[in-house]
């Protein structure tokens, strides 16, 4: 039975940089451990390098002692029977943590592992938690002591507990630190975007396999467009148009026209017919132009349909709070005939008509021809939170809120709404 007389713990660079006797007293060096996969893992086996062969032993047929006064670790093999290796999963601590990135989800940020520490539970040695400081890689690299003296101190680790993580492992299974993925979706959705921003190809793929399709549209639609662009070059068509299915047209028309035209071609044909061919009647905008900027989400109702009315048919489709800063009011040929701003809505009388609140003949909108300065223009100059957009028949086709034009105006305030 393995033990160890330490009861400090001990880092995994301290092992890997440790040589293990064999039962002839010849010595090796330690290439790996592994660690079955779950809470708080325990150390299962060693790989070994021996005579210039590998060889995998159990960590129950090794001692573990540690010196007291360098401080490094003895390590003694009492079997050299070589192990059978689990069905269930192992982690590869060296190759699958060290210089991994990870996503530590109290601090919602991307940090790198620089060790790990291992510690006596029992009888079993396992991972407890990731050091992600500058003094682990000191650490790792040999030179703590000379480091430390320089300092006049002791370096100080930087501990991330292991049910406290969640790590996506690269061009490998993806392995969760904690219990699930599920503490993922208590972060913001820009949060995570910034998260998946820093993270490799693969890792990005992970955690948005983890999102679901609702929880990965909205971190897509929260990123550059940059990122937005490699995700979605990567990802598989099908998963692909069902994410953007989830988002709003006019914001899919902007990623799409940054793929390339055979894969945003492939996604489109995969996406439901109603919503990729809105979203192809706004691929035709040029980008200078207010119907680049449009979405076609948005509620419209009859002059005659009374403030009850339009309330319960609000609560019961449930809109996105951006699809109702104002309710527009068309006839029976679409023609836009009136706006009611949502506060006159909500402080008008139940029976009232939306023709007869007080105001709302008095709108301003913009064409879908018109250049985006025109609509800048418009925005600031009477405060909108939304303006209807309408075609040369003066039908409504879409609306622009002013967060979309905010974020226009910061994106490309040169290159694009000037270009009219």
């Amino acid at each position: 039975m393995s033990h160890t007389t330490s009861h400090e713990g001990v880092f995994l660079s301290s092992l890997l940089e440790s040589s293990l006797e064999l039962l002839d007293g010849a010595r090796c060096r330690i290439q790996e451990v592994w660690a079955m996969d779950g809470e708080n893992p325990s150390v299962y086996a060693i790989t070994v390098k021996s005579k210039h062969a590998l060889k995998h032993l159990q960590w129950a047929n090794i001692d573990l002692e540690k010196n007291p006064s360098t401080g490094r670790m003895i390590l003694r093999c009492w079997s050299e029977e070589e192990i059978d290796w689990p069905q269930h999963a192992l982690i590869a601590l060296r190759r699958d943590l060290l210089d991994q990135q990870i996503v530590d989800l109290n601090g919602a940020k991307v940090v790198r592992v620089n060790d790990v520490y291992l510690a006596n539970v029992g009888t079993a040695l396992h991972a407890v938690a990731v050091d992600i400081s500058v003094a682990g890689l000191i650490r790792r690299l040999g030179i703590e002591r000379p480091v430390r003296k320089i300092l006049g101190g002791k370096l100080v680790p930087k501990f991330i507990p292991w049910g406290e993580i969640q790590s996506f492992i690269p061009d490998s299974v993806s392995i969760c630190l904690s219990s699930s993925a599920d503490r993922l979706h208590t972060l913001h959705p820009a949060e995570l975007a910034d998260i998946v921003e820093a993270l490799g190809n693969c890792q990005r793929q992970a955690v948005m396999d983890a999102l679901g399709k609702d929880g990965a549209a909205e971190v897509l639609e929260e990123m550059e467009p940059k990122a937005q662009k490699e995700i979605l070059s990567h990802m598989e068509v099908g998963k692909a148009a069902d994410v953007l299915e989830r988002m709003p047209s006019n914001d899919v028309a902007d990623i799409l026209d940054r793929l390339r035209p055979d894969k945003a071609e492939l996604i489109l044909v995969e996406m439901e017919k109603n919503i990729s061919d809105e979203v192809r009647d706004l691929m035709e905008y040029p980008d200078s132009v207010v119907g680049s900027l449009m979405s076609t989400a948005f509620r419209c109702f009859r002059a005659d349909d009374t403030v009850e009315h339009v309330l319960a048919e609000m609560r019961r489709q449930q809109p996105d709070p951006d699809e109702i800063y104002s309710l527009f009011v068309v006839d029976a040929q679409e023609h836009l005939t009136a706006m009611v701003p949502l506060p006159a809505l909500v402080i008008s009388a139940l029976g009232q008509k939306l023709s007869d609140i007080q105001g709302s003949n008095r709108m301003h909108k913009v064409m879908d021809t018109d250049p985006i300065i025109a609509l800048v223009e418009l925005v600031s100059k009477y405060s909108l939170l939304s303006v209807p957009v309408v075609d040369v028949d003066q039908k409504l086709v879409g609306t622009v809120v002013v967060d979309d034009v905010v974020y226009e105006m910061l994106k490309a305030p040169r290159r694009r709404w000037r270009a009219g």
